[in-house]
């Protein structure tokens, strides 16, 4: 088992995006509709379908983003597209946006501009296209109106080149974007706002061990407390480090409130040293999996977290546990923090709010 962040914001923009640890569900409820089927493919290689005229676009669109209320991307990017050339029955116009470029940013060193609405390439997303489709027909229905992004990716990456035309900033009946069109003046904006979900006291800052320790460790010390079954809350215990080994271990207590238990070790600087989980045989077993343990150096004078959760696998409905701590010292684990939620919310926006003018309609 691992420990997750969620990013519901990947998920509205239909990106894949994931940081370390356990699936957590994202409770932000989104607009299904806005992600669109990628699996329509066309080549490239086709005959040009939109008309005889070579048309081209050119115009700018501002993507604004905050997390936590604070700006993280704030940008202009100067667009330039050229005809697409390859089979777009269905469009009226559809352009190639590899022109386009950043104009002036305003943004944090932590922006990486959505290619959806900046037309901006990403990773392996290579080539950004822009299209407009009557009817647009794709896997979860028709979008009519539909103003859309699409991508192109590296033969290397996939068999087909595409594009695939996967999120719509606009189509009649949205909530979330605008599309407006005047001969070849068009104008757009796209806004969402939602929240991200990141573990409560959980700071990646670098690569740690998982866990290597198959004992009890029940000659030390230790503190008893409970949990619920769901892995919604969590318990928070301190120590102090004497600069020797350390032996960490979470065992049950009884066989109705045994359950599955994990937990993670932050160390005084507020980074996670350690993890463990499924280590040794629970005294009571819980309906599947096993108990946590695990061994390290501690830091002389240093304050330690131990961060305690449930995985489920309840034999009940509670969940009870007892943390066992040997050390040179004797020190004895403190009940920091009881039953805090396991889930932090922060909220975040998106608006992105384009024009431009196509040449040759």
């Amino acid at each position: 088992m691992t420990i997750t962040r969620t990013l519901s914001l990947a998920f509205v923009l239909g990106i894949g995006l994931t940081l370390g640890c356990g699936d957590k569900e994202d409770d932000t409820a989104t607009d299904d509709t806005s992600v669109t089927d990628d699996t329509s493919s066309t080549d490239d290689s086709s005959a040009d379908d939109t008309g005889s005229t070579e048309l081209s676009f050119s115009g700018t669109v501002t993507l604004t983003t905050t997390e936590d209320g604070a700006v993280v991307c704030d940008l202009d990017v100067d667009l330039v597209g050229t005809d697409f050339t390859g089979n777009c029955a269905d469009c009226d116009w559809a352009f190639d946006m590899e022109g386009s470029a950043i104009s002036e940013d305003r943004s944090s060193s932590d922006c990486v501009p959505y290619w959806q609405l900046s037309y901006l390439p990403y990773s392996y997303y290579t080539d950004i296209f822009m299209g407009h489709f009557p009817a647009y027909y794709g896997y979860y229905g028709t979008y009519y109106n539909a103003f859309m992004t699409g991508y192109g990716i590296d033969y290397s990456y996939y068999y087909y080149p595409g594009p695939y035309w996967s999120f719509n900033v606009y189509y009649d009946g949205s909530t979330s974007g605008t599309f407006s069109q005047s001969g070849g003046d068009i104008s757009w904006t796209w806004d969402y706002a939602g929240y991200d979900y990141e573990d409560a006291y959980y700071y990646y800052c670098d690569y740690f061990p998982s866990s290597y320790a198959y004992s009890v460790y029940d000659e030390g010390t230790s503190g008893t407390s409970d949990l619920d079954c769901d892995g919604l809350i969590l318990d928070v215990w301190t120590f102090t480090g004497d600069g020797n080994t350390v032996n960490l271990a979470i065992d049950t207590v009884g066989d109705s409130t045994a359950f599955d238990p994990h937990f993670w070790v932050n160390d005084g600087d507020e980074c996670t040293v350690a993890y463990a989980d499924d280590s040794f045989d629970c005294t009571f077993e819980p309906a599947a999996y096993q108990c946590p343990a695990i061994t390290f150096t501690s830091n002389d004078g240093e304050e330690y977290q131990v961060v305690v959760a449930s995985y489920g696998s309840c034999n009940g409905t509670e969940a009870e546990y007892q943390l066992n701590l040997e050390i040179e010292s004797g020190d004895t684990p403190t009940l920091a923090y009881d039953n805090v939620d396991a889930d932090i919310a922060f909220p975040y926006t998106i608006h992105a709010e384009g024009s431009g003018t196509i040449t040759g309609l």
